[in-house]
């Protein structure tokens, strides 16, 4: 089955975030342990757009009383601490130049903002851009990639996925996908199974 179409994730796969995290807490004078359990906590309302980060950050100074206050919104602080993913950087711009390719990605509206200005999301033309926090619906709920799919004129086991999470790589087999879990940490041994199926069925 040739592919006619890939989806990429944001964090985890364009940027690893969730380290950011640790800069964030150095400057609060918090436990990155504890920052990071309240962000899981509240990740989903957040991605899903019906808590907003001026509205977590509250509570983040509410339940963690940091010794310091942050030099800027915690949104901000937080994406100004993102490290960039180069080679899948590489990699999207070189499968754009022959197969159109989207965003499938649980992110609000503000953070896809920032990653934008930041340059921290390859700048491509985009046929398509599947945002959680503009939906409503976060992956792996079947309707984002409902969504997704009806962007794309192709069959669903043409439009590979890549994901650094599992959980939600399953939600998208449910729906025909294919599906690649991405390593954060080791985004080239990744990229080369990824560019091996590529050339198989290409």
């Amino acid at each position: 089955m040739p592919i006619k179409f890939i989806y990429f994730d944001i964090g985890g796969v364009f940027v690893d975030h969730m380290s950011a995290w640790g800069s964030v807490a150095r400057e609060l004078g918090v436990s990155q342990n504890d920052v990071v359990s309240l962000f899981l906590k509240h990740v989903a309302e957040l991605d899903r757009g019906t808590l907003s980060w001026n509205a977590f950050e509250t509570i983040l100074y509410q339940e963690l009383h940091p010794r310091r206050n942050l030099s800027a919104p915690l949104n901000v602080t937080f994406v100004s601490n993102f490290t960039k993913i180069e080679a899948t950087h590489a990699f999207a711009h070189e499968i754009a130049k022959k197969t159109p390719i989207g965003l499938l990605s649980n992110i609000s509206a503000d953070i896809l903002t920032l990653l934008k200005k930041a340059d921290l999301i390859p700048d491509l033309p985009y046929h398509a851009v599947i945002a959680s926090g503009a939906l409503g619906h976060i992956k792996p709920e079947k309707e984002i990639f409902t969504v997704a799919l009806e962007h794309v004129p192709c069959l669903p086991q043409e439009v590979p996925f890549i994901d650094d999470s599992e959980q939600n790589l399953a939600g998208a087999r449910k729906l025909g996908l294919q599906t690649h879990h991405f390593q954060t940490h080791d985004p080239e041994a990744s990229l080369r199974e990824i560019r091996d199926l590529y050339r198989e069925v290409s």
